[in-house]
């Protein structure tokens, strides 16, 4: 994400000069996303609002297939409000994010992050995340079925807590329980894209006089993916 807010800031000291016509920012920062691809992504839309000489009161940017390893994420908007260019530099008052995930995406990034749930699947609807595979103990491979929420925790942490579990008609054990939720969780944490980025976003902190921090607001279930809402 630094490196958008990086690109956004090279964008804005040489668009500006378009003075008041939005339509025209938001067309030129579409089309320089698009062809320096800071992060890989699929496509992307600038919109711009309240443009000036001297800033702009709101940039709105969608991403379709946004990469922010090990996750791919199917749609993103990005909200940076009050930004402000002058001789002294760049500022912005603060952004806000919105990310769309797939449950294809999240199983992947999953299987990625613990070798002892490497079958797992993932089925996400409206009422809950549901999780069946099977899970090693003593030599032999457990099936289970589970069913939980997603929570935030420590602000960036995506975190699952198993509401119901079984296997076929039978509970599955309360320790298996635990188990699991140990090896799944965090299911993701903002926290290690952001050490990975370290470098770009002490960059952009430079540049824009910013304190990045990513965190998480609200985490909510749809039919097959969740949506993640936050700030930096």
């Amino acid at each position: 994400m630094a490196d958008l807010i990086a690109v956004l800031i090279a964008a804005l000291s040489q668009l500006l000069g378009a003075g008041g016509d939005a339509a025209l920012l938001g067309e030129r920062m579409t089309d320089l996303l698009l062809e320096s691809r800071p992060v890989p992504m699929a496509g992307a839309q600038v919109m711009a609002e309240g443009v000036t000489a001297g800033g702009v009161e709101l940039l709105a940017m969608e991403f379709t297939d946004l990469l922010l390893e090990p996750l791919e994420i199917d749609e993103t908007a990005i909200e940076v409000h009050g930004i402000s260019v002058s001789t002294s530099g760049v500022g912005l008052d603060g952004l806000r994010f919105t990310a769309k995930i797939g449950q294809d995406d999240l199983t992947e990034a999953l299987h990625q992050h613990t070798q002892a749930l490497s079958d797992a699947k993932l089925r996400i609807t409206k009422q809950a995340l549901e999780l069946s595979g099977t899970y090693p103990l003593l030599g032999l491979r457990l099936p289970y079925r589970v069913a939980g929420t997603l929570s935030v925790q420590d602000d960036t942490q995506l975190v699952f807590n198993i509401d119901s579990s079984g296997m076929g008609a039978v509970r599955s054990p309360a320790a298996l329980n635990r188990l699991i939720e140990r090896e799944i969780n965090p299911v993701y944490d903002l926290a290690e894209f952001a050490a990975r980025s370290k470098e770009d976003i002490a960059n952009a902190r430079e540049q824009l006089d910013y304190e990045f921090k990513l965190e998480v607001a609200t985490i909510s279930l749809d039919e097959g993916h969740i949506i993640v809402a936050g700030k930096a």
